[in-house]
């Protein structure tokens, strides 16, 4: 009895390796939507049919909403505040920079796409980077790989992130209880007293962000580390032009 209990175990682990999801950011908001339009709350036998959808063809829609934050619970599925907040914009754009946000949230992707940003590597190299960089199992490495490039193509604005991170920041940025600077021309804002907001001025870009979540470290790495990029290329140029 104990070694099926071991052997059940192992193979849960195995199975839970991979964290990301399998469906892009579009096709799980649509298992939201439809949890939205009946109530917010929903049984998980009355959604199957809804999305006519049964097996492990459904049982893989609920694993990458749940992945990506937009669905809770288990007999009774619910929609997250994320996902509410998607479906239901107060502004314009505000429901992209949330899908944005929440795909930047798995490390892998968020990864990919801050490396390569739109130029991802022909399919053989990306599958040996999945592999050997990011532990990716082999039978997995297919489905990474689309969805990946589904969600760069219902959102461009992801390949921005490599050459050009902080033109996320329109869609990122709270924009509760921010006063811009007047009399000035840069992108700084005055935040209240006491809120955790994260400055970096340069000659590139001056840049400023509150931080209220891990996301936000994520992206202001992204940006950081753009910053990083144009100033090895400005430095790498300067030191050419002295040598000729």
């Amino acid at each position: 009895m104990e070694n099926k209990k071991v052997e059940e175990i192992k193979k849960f682990v195995r199975k839970t390796k991979v964290e990301h999801p399998f469906h892009s950011i579009d096709t799980a908001m649509e298992v939201a939507q439809k949890i939205h339009e009946n109530g917010n709350s929903l049984k998980k036998e009355a959604l199957s049919i809804i999305l006519k959808k049964k097996g492990g063809a459904f049982e893989g829609r609920l694993t990458s909403a749940r992945r990506y934050g937009l669905i809770e619970g288990t007999d009774v599925l619910k929609i997250t505040d994320t996902a509410e907040k998607i479906l239901n914009p107060i502004e314009d754009g505000e429901d992209i920079g949330l899908k944005i946000r929440t795909i930047l949230s798995i490390h892998l992707f968020n990864k990919i796409y801050s490396i390569y940003g739109n130029s991802l590597p022909n399919k053989d190299n990306f599958a040996s980077i999945l592999l050997r960089q990011y532990q990716i199992p082999k039978k997995s490495i297919e489905g990474t790989i689309r969805v990946i490039k589904q969600n760069l193509k219902e959102l461009p604005d992801l390949g921005n992130l490599k050459e050009n991170p902080h033109n996320l920041l329109k869609y990122s940025e709270n924009k509760e209880n921010v006063t811009p600077q007047s009399e000035q021309k840069s992108n700084i804002k005055v935040f209240e007293k006491g809120r955790f907001v994260v400055q970096v001025i340069s000659p590139f870009d001056n840049y400023t962000k509150e931080v209220t979540d891990e996301i936000d470290w994520d992206v202001i790495e992204a940006v950081i580390k753009g910053m990083k990029n144009k100033w090895i290329k400005q430095h790498e140029e300067k030191l050419q032009k002295d040598l000729n």
